[in-house]
């Protein structure tokens, strides 16, 4: 039988937009001028945006979670859960018997996500917080990790690794993916930032499918499938490709901060819509049994 964790209580709802999966995203957007209570709202709507704007994460987050079948009666924890539908998906595989634990420290995606989740999904649980700290989970509680586009906002990537081998029971698993090497659209607009929107960057920490490998095997765990997936994304227009962008990071990147002169570069770009493809890492791998 499956010992559920205790769930914990949300602590510290941010009020400020100071909210993301990467406590340096939340750095830089609360660093920003004129920051006020004001933007309980603004992160709000950014939240919705996202949800709005999400359908590629979505579908790559569904795809993961046929990868990692989640089965009847199992504990899952769902890290950087967001807005909160993959997280559903999750709940009605692992049924009425199992349990999932929804972590993120956004509290205005937490929000969206309870407000917005069926009242029957009553094995759903949210948790305020971050996958570097587990503390409140027992050792060996849970049977499978899921994390779909988050970890390549994390820094420390050791420390997230070392809580979920803690927390998984012996053959329990860990599926999670996220971008690898930057797009193209991405390395032009990173050359066309300067102050927070750069610092936005600096902070993005993908790792090379070489190094995740390495990663996962230097704490323990027996590498099941590490690949790259090609994940294409429309933008009809480089401010359609902004609002996304904007909405992906909290708000922690604002086009206004662009000169006129990078945006038009940009803009020209991306004239008549572009096909953004991206090399994505998927990884899934296992706590040995003994």
């Amino acid at each position: 039988m499956n010992r559920h964790p205790e769930e914990t209580m949300e602590r510290g709802e941010r009020k400020r937009l100071q909210s993301s999966s990467s406590p340096d995203l939340v750095k830089i957007a609360g660093s920003r001028p004129g920051a006020s209570t004001a933007d309980s709202e603004a992160q709000a709507n950014y939240a919705d945006l996202y949800r709005q704007l999400s359908r590629n994460q979505r579908d790559q987050g569904m795809a993961l979670i046929a990868e990692a079948d989640p089965r009847p009666g199992e504990v899952v924890l769902d890290i950087g859960c967001g807005t909160g539908g993959l997280t559903a998906e999750l709940a009605k595989r692992v049924g009425p018997k199992g349990k999932v634990l929804a972590l993120d420290p956004d509290a205005a995606r937490l929000a969206l996500a309870r407000a917005e989740c069926p009242g029957e999904f009553r094995n759903l649980r949210y948790v305020s917080g971050r996958g570097e700290d587990l503390s409140w989970l027992p050792d060996d509680s849970l049977d499978l990790v899921y994390s779909n586009y988050v970890l390549h906002w994390v820094k420390d990537k050791a420390r997230v690794m070392d809580e979920v081998m803690r927390c998984l029971r012996p053959g329990g698993r860990i599926a999670f993916e996220l971008p690898g090497p930057l797009a193209p659209i991405f390395v032009k607009l990173r050359a066309e930032c300067r102050g927070p929107n750069r610092e936005l960057f600096d902070h993005v920490m993908p790792l090379t499918l070489s190094q995740w490998r390495h990663l996962m095997q230097s704490h323990g765990f027996t590498v099941v499938k590490a690949a790259y997936v090609t994940v294409r994304q429309f933008a009809s227009s480089i401010e359609a490709f902004f609002d996304w962008w904007e909405a992906t990071t909290h708000g922690a990147f604002r086009r206004d901060d662009l000169s006129a002169e990078g945006r038009d570069r940009l803009a020209a770009y991306m004239s008549g819509g572009r096909e953004i493809d991206a090399q994505c890492v998927r990884v899934l791998a296992q706590k040995p049994v003994c």
